[in-house]
């Protein structure tokens, strides 16, 4: 069972062949919202949708209105399905050749964001960037203004995994270079200018790596273990 942020509704998902989920009124006790075949389900910051992830043969998406029960918007073949810090968008992964990822607006239903060969794409929590990992011979990453679908910053360097730090600041890239040696890249979202390469590390840089501050030594000056880029 999970609370709302706004403490007024329950979601409870039961046991049982039908896997039904239901969104309830704490005050009431009415049920406002049941589905069946959900394996997951989310509602939105304002508490007016709900987006559900259902289970069978069509894995659908469905982004519905609370109050009426409409379903706003549908996305079938879906293999991944993400709700934003803020709750105002959601990130939706299709299964299929394209590897299609998408950024959806919760409250209107509309796409405002799709992207192809796609292994991973996270958005700020801020709503205004997308931070996007590619399939391909280059493996890149683009860092993408929602609003304008303009790419800020881009990079290619087979980019194996990816990460943002919790203050979503930094982007974390493991990758290979041409000589099959592992790197940490280290991307500053604020300033694209900015940032390092460990040619090696260990864990306990890698630790350390998660916590690097605005003031960090390793962005103010070259270290052993560490270059500029």
């Amino acid at each position: 069972m999970e609370v709302t942020a706004d403490g007024t509704r329950a979601i409870v998902k039961h046991l049982g062949s039908d896997y039904r989920a239901e969104i309830i009124d704490i005050e009431s006790g009415e049920t406002i919202l049941k589905r069946d075949n959900v394996l997951i389900i989310k509602v939105a910051a304002d508490g007016t949708r709900a987006i559900v992830r259902h289970l069978g043969y069509d894995c659908r998406v469905e982004i519905i209105d609370i109050e009426s029960g409409e379903t706003i918007l549908k996305r079938n073949n879906v293999s991944s399905m993400e709700v934003t810090a803020d709750g105002t968008r959601v990130i939706v992964g299709h299964l299929g050749y394209d590897r299609r990822a998408e950024i959806i607006d919760i409250e209107s239903g509309e796409i405002i964001l799709t992207k192809d060969n796609v292994s991973n794409i996270e958005v700020t929590p801020d709503g205004t960037r997308a931070i996007v990992k590619y399939i391909g011979p280059d493996c890149r990453v683009e860092i993408i203004d929602i609003e304008s679908g303009g790419i800020i910053f881009t990079k290619g360097s087979v980019f194996s995994s990816m990460g943002v730090t919790a203050d979503e600041t930094r982007a974390i890239v493991l990758c290979r270079d041409n000589n099959r040696d592992s790197k940490l890249k280290i991307l500053d979202l604020e300033d694209y200018d900015r940032g390092i390469d460990f040619v090696k590390f260990n864990p306990e840089q890698l630790l350390f790596v998660f916590n690097l501050s605005q003031d960090s030594d390793y962005f103010k000056q070259d270290k052993n273990n560490a270059n500029q880029i």
